[in-house]
């Protein structure tokens, strides 16, 4: 990896330990190449193709009731776990 990256073997430990936080920009394209993944995956956790497909449109107001019509779900999932555990 180190060699098809161009770096040492030492940087790349440093890279998987994580005592590395960012790498250089052209480092990590040629990571993502090495690796056979989107530098996008590697780089945000999320994949340029994936990023694309996300909605663009609908409104502040929407995204809003969207976020919150998800965390009352969540809220009503919590408190049903809960009382599952306490009975």
């Amino acid at each position: 990896m180190a060699f098809r990256v161009g770096v040492t073997e030492g940087a790349i430990r440093q890279l998987e330990s994580g005592r590395t936080k960012s790498p250089g920009f052209s480092i990590g394209l040629k990571l993502a190449e090495a690796l056979e993944v989107d530098p996008w995956l590697l780089s945000m956790g999320v994949s340029q193709q994936t990023r694309n497909q996300q909605p663009k449109d609908g409104t502040l107001k929407d995204r809003v009731a969207s976020l919150e019509t998800r965390v009352t779900r969540i809220e009503r999932q919590l408190s049903q776990t809960k009382g599952r555990h306490i009975s």
